[in-house]
């Protein structure tokens, strides 16, 4: 279940998230998802040089996992 937290107007997930919902934020947020070979590459159109690599499977991306892509979005 993934808990939404705004502080000074930043939303913060909390511990779990699917890939889904992790590719939904970024949409939110101005991110366009991409077709990898095994991945599903993430881009926004003002970072150019920062592509977040995002895994096609089922359950949960572990903790430190999705706290890492959301520091590199800038989201964190």
């Amino acid at each position: 279940m993934t808990h939404v937290l705004l502080r000074d107007n930043i939303a913060i997930w909390g511990d779990n998230m699917t890939a889904k919902e992790f590719k939904r934020k970024l949409q939110a947020n101005g991110w366009k998802i991409k077709q990898g070979r095994r991945h599903e590459i993430a881009i926004h159109p003002e970072k150019p040089e920062v592509q977040i690599a995002i895994h096609r499977h089922t359950g949960d991306i572990p903790t430190g996992t999705i706290n890492r892509m959301l520091k590199d979005a800038g989201l964190k």
